[in-house]
Formats: structure tokens, sequence, C-alpha cells
């Protein structure tokens, strides 16, 4: 096992084991404004998570397979799920920064984008 192989691991298996906060209800189902909503507020975040967008593991993407474990939340299941088309899944989950590093990207850059797709399924 590599060294980038060993780290990718052993973070796999700590964000397998951080609890969520006391305070937060969850949906059953994942639910893109809710999503939205805890991007928003670190407080809401599961103990120890750290953002880096630049990591599935650390990003919207890793911050969902926490908040919905059991839920297949891959680049497919995502659209249906959130109801959002594969544009918008891209545009929020791989590329929220647009030219921007994505050492720059914020959990609010992604709340904005899922806060976006949002409002055009409301408007349809």
């Amino acid at each position: 096992m590599t060294p980038f192989e060993r780290l990718k691991a052993e973070t796999e298996a700590q964000v397998a084991v951080r609890p969520l906060p006391d305070c937060l209800t969850v949906p059953s189902t994942p639910d893109a404004a809710f999503l939205s909503m805890v991007l928003r507020d670190p407080t809401m975040w599961p103990a120890g998570f750290g953002w880096d967008y630049s990591d599935c593991n650390t990003c919207a993407v890793g911050l969902s397979k926490r908040l919905w474990p059991k839920a297949a939340l891959d680049s497919f299941s995502r659209r249906a799920t959130f109801g959002i088309t594969g544009r918008q899944n891209m545009d929020i989950f791989l590329f929220a920064g647009g030219l921007m590093p994505m050492c720059e990207v914020t959990p609010e850059h992604v709340a904005d984008a899922l806060d976006v797709a949002i409002a055009a399924q409301v408007s349809k």
C-alpha cells in the first residue's frame, strides 16, 4: 500500500466513525435544502469534519455521505435524489469554484449553487 492509499484509507475510516452533533435531526432521505443549510453552519457538521473541496471525503459529497450513510449518493444518484440535472451536479459538486482554485471553494459557494438548483426546481 502506498502512503497515499494508506492516508486515504485512514481518512475514510475516520470519516465513518465520526458522530453527528446531538442537536442535529437529519431527514431520513437526502435533501438538497438541508445539505445547503448544513454546509452554511459548521456547528452542524460531524465532529472533526473539515472542509477541503479538493477531497471528496471532505467536501459536500463527503458531508452528504456522512448525513445519509445508507444512501448511495454517487454522481448519478445525486441527480435523481436532489432533483438536479447532470450539468447542475457537475457545477455544484465538481466545479463550484468555476475558475477559482479548488482550495478557495468554500462551503458557502457550494450551498449557493445548491440553492440556485433548488430555486430552478421550484420555478418549473
